[in-house]
């Protein structure tokens, strides 16, 4: 598959083509890597990131093959890693995800990649430094998928401490409230 996309990139007569047909194999490419099915997927990842980084009219293409790229070398680094090892690589990984947001920060990835970076820092139980990455989600980036995912992990971790705000209709149709009680 990765032969035959790649050879509907070179034939392709327009941009919107090739873009189509790079994306896919990005994604392609991407699979390959984090399942190991495809041994040289990796390889050929970092091939077509090199190429990409050289065309300009191809940025958005080029960030992605950067964040997919860091992606699968971290969860294969994970599934590879011994315990004494997770801590380190865990560092890197959020370096990795710092320094693409901070080259990047107008990839459509960058969004993910800090909700990725706040989620990190929730299982590491630093709560308000998680809540710095959501909250730069929310406000960065309004259109996102991962705005409304982010608004709800800082909902979340606001609720600590308040009373519990639940409403509804009873069984004869009234409005009942947890407040009332």
């Amino acid at each position: 598959r990765a032969d035959l996309l790649t050879l509907l990139r070179g034939a392709s007569t327009s941009s919107e083509l090739r873009e189509q047909w790079t994306q896919q194999l990005i994604e392609l490419l991407f699979a390959g890597a984090q399942t190991g099915v495809y041994p040289d997927a990796m390889k050929r990842l970092k091939a077509l990131e090199a190429e990409l980084e050289k065309s300009s009219d191809e940025s958005n293409l080029f960030t992605a093959a950067v964040y997919r790229r860091i992606v699968a070398e971290y969860n294969n680094a994970s599934r590879d890693a011994s315990n004494d090892d997770r801590e380190e690589l865990q560092k890197k990984w959020m370096a990795d995800l710092q320094e693409f947001i901070k080259k990047y920060p107008r990839s459509s990835d960058a969004p993910e990649a800090m909700y990725q970076l706040g989620q990190a820092e929730e299982f590491h139980g630093k709560t308000k430094e998680a809540v710095v990455w959501f909250r730069r989600v929310i406000e960065d980036y309004p259109d996102a998928p991962q705005k409304e995912r982010a608004e709800g992990v800082v909902r979340r971790f606001e609720l600590e401490g308040k009373p519990l705000s639940l409403s509804g209709s009873s069984l004869q149709g009234k409005t009942i409230s947890a407040a009332d009680y």
